[in-house]
């Protein structure tokens, strides 16, 4: 249905300047352009992407983490998994005074964040300096994914990084104005770009700064031949100088008429030059629009999990997951408990049973030894 969407814009026969199509004797209005840029940034609503983020500011060592994203709808679940050692460590003040030397503890530190059927999960496990793992996870209410956290996972990718700006597009339809053609990141695009208000400046920039504080342009490149993707989207002033750019490219169709870069990068400015800037390499694209079932959602917690429901938004129950359950039955849809393979279950249980192996080894081994000395020569 969104397909047909995007396709219909392109027959509407308007007033406006013509764009060039990559079919022959196809022309497209400006209003065609702008409603195939609508329709793209709805056109996605489940996939699976597994990323590589980094973020920071100039002269500053990047921070760096490996993602992977589910999403359908308004359900979705984060999970990265990064060296404990490789965490940057809070210098406090009284940790200096007292002269305790914070040793980097060992493993991974693993996180998930889920969003499903009206609750939230954040779960942590973190390995500890003494060699033990704490696993905590709160519960809370649902909450949208682009407003979970910033940098945000990259489901938008191929649009609009912000919500605002597509809401101020979609506000302001009329209003687009033509900028000819130019390539960018590697592929031809067609140039909009709308004027932006003191009143709607929030909306159109998301975030503002000295530059955009009374207003400012709103420039999108567009690229009609991939399915009105954009491979770059500026924020700029009124004079015309940026505040945040977003660039994609290496696209590649991911589904039927939906092309998905690999490579987003965006970079804020403010007066004195570049600022914050974030990137994502999308190293794999999967179920882009299809069914996702609840399993994919439902997190399972080890034993021994401390876990805080704060739900009702005074105070938190909180309770431990072992091995008769112990979850509260309204919140078996987005957590169940892990159970291990029984190699795994604890190391008493691993520690016992490989001594238990090494004296069938050894006695395997003897005995094969004594046979041997025994058989006659011939």
């Amino acid at each position: 249905m969104r397909e047909k969407v995007i396709l219909a814009a392109c027959w509407f026969i308007l007033p406006g300047t013509m764009f060039g199509s990559d079919s022959p004797g196809t022309t497209l209005t400006t209003k065609d352009v702008v409603q195939g840029i609508v329709a793209r940034s709805e056109a996605v609503f489940s996939g699976k992407l597994e990323y590589h983020q980094e973020w920071g500011l100039p002269g500053q060592k990047p921070n760096s983490v490996n993602y992977e994203i589910i999403f359908t709808g308004s359900s979705w679940r984060l999970s990265s998994k990064q060296l404990a050692s490789e965490l940057p460590v809070v210098d406090m003040p009284s940790v200096r005074k007292a002269k305790i030397n914070i040793a980097p503890a060992s493993g991974f530190v693993e996180l998930v964040q889920l969003s499903l059927h009206g609750k939230s999960v954040h779960y942590q496990h973190t390995p500890q300096p003494d060699g033990s793992v704490r696993h905590l996870a709160d519960i809370a209410r649902e909450k949208k994914i682009d407003d979970y956290s910033f940098p945000s996972p990259p489901f938008f990718a191929g649009t609009f990084w912000f919500a605002c700006t597509k809401q101020f597009l979609q506000n302001n339809l009329q209003n687009a104005e033509t900028k000819g053609q130019t390539e960018v990141n590697g592929v031809r695009a067609e140039i909009l770009e709308w004027k932006v208000s003191d009143s709607n400046k929030s909306q159109a920039f998301h975030g503002i700064n000295d530059l955009t504080k009374n207003g400012g342009i709103l420039r999108v490149f567009v690229s009609p031949q991939l399915g009105y993707a954009l491979p770059r989207v500026e924020f700029l002033s009124p004079a015309g100088k940026p505040q945040a750019s977003f660039n994609s490219s290496d696209f590649a169709e991911c589904s039927d008429g939906i092309f998905i870069p690999k490579n987003l990068v965006m970079q804020y400015y403010d007066a004195k030059g570049p600022g914050l800037h974030i990137s994502y390499d999308i190293t794999s694209v999967k179920s882009i629009n299809q069914a996702m079932p609840d399993e994919d959602f439902v997190l399972q917690l080890p034993f021994g999990t401390s876990v805080a429901d704060g739900r009702s938004g005074k105070g938190s129950i909180v309770f431990n997951v072992n091995e008769d359950g112990g979850i509260p039955h309204d919140l078996g849809d987005v957590i169940g408990v892990y159970t291990p393979q029984f190699w795994g279950r604890n190391w008493h249980t691993a520690l016992i049973l490989g001594g238990v192996l090494g004296l069938i080894v050894v006695a395997v081994y003897f005995t094969t030894r004594k046979l041997a000395v025994r058989r006659p020569k011939t």
